[in-house]
């Protein structure tokens, strides 16, 4: 695979506070990376899934101004190809040559082989859904009960699944009403608009062993879990504002400073279970690479 002198790139050249569709600019700059070498892989991409994490932190005030060092590439998860081999990945948080581009350079350990029987954009969507589904679920043993408030996002979608896959006796997913259809196609026994009833009141009327939080809301969630869960009460998502910043950047920044996660046997396991159709991607839009809108 020759290389080329140049490569396109979306790029934020300044803070991102007003929205990244504001800011956004395709580019055409050389090709700054070299081939692949020891644990660096060079990867032609091509497709990258969007993820909260990609847009929400870059529209903080001030923050997004220098993290990451401006101007930066956003967007972490993609699925791409070395050598006519296909892998999908994730950076490891936020970098200034994220997967917004045609190519991108990344660790050999953050990526992971794409069977053939998953395309690049279901590829692309494994990464960050699939791995936070999945690190979610640690320590649920067979036959335990799950609680998911989100199950009809990106996150959600996969943990229902996974939570199924790796043997939960008891899945209920909670969503609104124009998705739990949706949700039941994907495995869940029981499935509850949030708009219909409280989250609190369902999460009280059962015992879990894990509660699983995508949204962060309505605040207070976890204390309507006390007495309810046997395990553990894990909150993924959460309201933006600088409480969140910190707690991102610390479990972003700690396990690398500790020796870093094996993320590459998680991704592993995912691309075996979308290999046998046994994990979905959801996908709502798929655009060209020059689309902004």
């Amino acid at each position: 695979m020759s290389l080329p002198q140049t490569y396109q790139h979306w790029s934020l050249p300044t803070s991102s506070s007003s929205g990244i569709e504001h800011t956004l600019r395709l580019s055409t700059a050389p090709f700054p990376f070299p081939p692949s070498r020891g644990s660096t892989l060079l990867i032609r991409v091509h497709a990258t899934a969007l993820n909260p994490a990609d847009y929400k932190l870059a529209e903080l005030p001030i923050l997004s101004s220098f993290f990451p060092r401006k101007p930066a590439t956003p967007c972490l998860d993609f699925s791409g190809e070395v050598r006519f081999a296909g892998f999908f990945g994730r950076f490891n948080g936020p970098t200034r040559h994220g997967a917004l581009a045609e190519w991108v350079s990344i660790d050999a350990g953050d990526v992971a082989r794409l069977p053939d029987a998953v395309g690049w954009v279901e590829g692309a969507c494994l990464g960050t859904a699939g791995q936070t589904a999945l690190q979610s679920l640690r320590g649920l043993e067979r036959g335990g009960s799950v609680f998911v408030n989100g199950a009809s996002g990106g996150v959600g979608s996969c943990t229902v699944q996974v939570a199924r896959l790796l043997g939960a006796g008891k899945v209920v997913g909670l969503c609104s009403g124009a998705n739990v259809q949706m949700v039941r196609e994907l495995g869940v026994g029981e499935v509850v608009d949030y708009k219909t009833v409280d989250v609190r009141e369902a999460v009280k009327k059962g015992e879990w062993d894990l509660v699983v939080d995508n949204v962060g809301m309505p605040r207070g969630l976890h204390k309507a879990c006390d007495g309810r869960v046997r395990g553990r009460y894990v909150q993924v998502g959460a309201e933006i504002g600088w409480g969140s910043v910190v707690e991102f950047a610390k479990s972003a920044l700690l396990p690398a400073a500790l020796g870093g996660p094996k993320t590459s046997t998680d991704m592993d396991s995912l691309a075996e279970w979308a290999a046998k159709g046994e994990l979905k991607t959801l996908v709502d839009t798929v655009f060209s690479f020059e689309a902004k809108h």
